[in-house]
């Protein structure tokens, strides 16, 4: 069975190119998410169908990644947490609330291999 995936992006073709990665690398059932705001929707309608999210730090509207992050970890401590930024620092990698930060300016399929061993870790 995969494991399941909410990828949270507000580039459309940021998010297909990883979420193309992902199921390439992974096999993982992506759901995705434009913002912080649909992907809680998701998640409330959705409650504890996801082995891990996958988010952006910095998008136009609404909640920044890490405030999803810490929602999610509150409210669905099981699932993995990965930030994905291109503005990536000391503070959010040691604050614990995401499991890893990793730059999205880096090769993708990096990414994509760093996430599909966090899915399967759960």
């Amino acid at each position: 069975m995969a494991s399941k995936c909410l990828l949270v992006e507000d580039d459309p073709g940021y998010r297909k190119s990883v979420a193309r990665l992902l199921k390439q690398y992974c096999d993982l059932e992506i759901t995705e998410a434009p913002d912080a705001i649909r992907a809680l929707r998701i998640l409330h309608q959705n409650p504890n169908q996801f082995d891990i999210l996958v988010t952006d730090e910095v998008m136009p509207v609404g909640p920044t990644g890490m405030v999803l992050l810490e929602i999610a970890k509150e409210r669905w401590p099981v699932m993995r947490r990965v930030l994905l930024s291109g503005f990536t620092n000391s503070e959010q990698v040691h604050s614990g609330i995401a499991d890893a930060v990793l730059d999205k300016i880096f090769d993708r399929r990096l990414i994509a291999t760093k996430i599909c061993r966090l899915a399967k870790s759960r």
